[in-house]
């Protein structure tokens, strides 16, 4: 380790410190339930080979989410909190394990095994689908091996390969797109479920002291469980609208948390002006953005600390990012 250079410990202390802030300030809430949770396992947790092992993914798709976790919560949390820590100190990547390294044959059991409870509970799956009691619904639920419902709720190539249906879905999947709560939350939404005799179960893995949690649902109950929330005036406070326009076309469909720090869709403008090199200092960021957006013909939407823009409209922004610096560059040399 050369002088100046952080340790492995050093920076696992500094992510570890940086996820406990951005939690306190909620920015984990617009992020998708996997992510959140394969990003706080890996973040206080076992590697990345037990927790990929845990969701039945690739390490490196477990590692995507994790990097992913880390980018969204930088993106989502307060100027003070980001200028105590850099991105790239945050995304230096963990080692691999000696696990990993001999990726040992139970690895690959571990695979065969989750291919024979698949093909051993196919039938089951068929069969809950087509169930209509509820209870008996609840007891297959309650039986169904943690690993499949897993599987069966992932975008998993080779589930859409056997043209297996999506069975499972979670609440976090379904509330995202609507209403805006932390993972903490959650359980409010499930006592609505639980009181209006939807099926639902919560599966819960530890790892050590931290642990994941889902709390999973039929895909055919999806209208019955948004009803019976619709109806619930205990969770009217979490649909309130926490994205505005900052400039640009105020008719445009104003998207979801979900969709502006989840999706491809959209990209965060310090991600945008990050391509060209330039990085603004937290001090300056407020007199920055005025200056950035007063009269710009792209339509911003503001979330917490952060400003998106829609990827569509990214090399747009980039030309007007230089136009707006080529003018504001020949005003300077005038005065001059």
């Amino acid at each position: 380790m050369t002088e100046g250079e952080k340790s492995l410990a050093q920076l696992r202390a500094q992510r570890q410190c940086f996820v406990q802030k951005a939690i306190e300030e909620g920015a984990h809430e617009a992020i998708g339930e996997k992510t959140v949770n394969i990003g706080i396992a890996a973040t206080f947790g076992p590697s990345l080979e037990e927790i990929s092992d845990s969701y039945y993914e690739t390490r490196a798709n477990a590692s995507l989410h994790y990097r992913g976790f880390i980018k969204k919560l930088w993106d989502n949390s307060s100027e003070q909190t980001r200028s105590a820590h850099t991105l790239e100190d945050l995304l230096a990547r963990k080692p691999w394990s000696r696990k990993s390294r001999k990726r040992s044959p139970g690895w690959r059991t571990d695979r065969g095994r989750l291919d024979s409870a698949i093909k051993k509970n196919k039938s089951e799956i068929e069969q809950i689908a087509k169930e209509d009691d509820d209870e008996k619904i609840q007891k297959m639920l309650d039986e169904f091996p943690y690993s499949v419902i897993l599987w069966n709720m992932a975008e998993n190539k080779k589930r859409k390969k056997r043209k297996t249906p999506r069975v499972f879905t979670s609440i976090g999947k379904i509330t995202s797109s609507i209403y805006h709560h932390s993972p903490n939350r959650t359980f409010l939404f499930a006592q609505v479920l639980k009181e209006n005799g939807i099926p639902y179960r919560k599966m819960r893995k530890d790892f050590g002291k931290y642990h994941i949690a889902n709390h999973v649902l039929l895909e055919k109950h999806r209208d019955r469980a948004l009803a019976a929330w619709e109806k619930d005036p205990e969770l009217e406070r979490f649909k309130i609208n926490l994205i505005s326009v900052v400039c640009g076309s105020t008719n445009a469909d104003v998207p979801t948390t979900t969709q502006l720090s989840g999706s491809e869709d959209y990209r965060s403008v310090s991600l945008v002006l990050s391509d060209l090199g330039i990085q603004i200092p937290p001090q300056q960021q407020i007199k920055f953005r005025k200056w950035l957006f007063e009269d710009c013909p792209i339509t911003v939407w503001a979330y917490r600390d952060g400003r998106y823009i829609a990827s569509s409209e990214a090399d747009q922004f980039r030309q007007y990012f230089l136009e707006k610096s080529k003018q504001l560059l020949k005003r300077v040399r005038e005065k001059t």
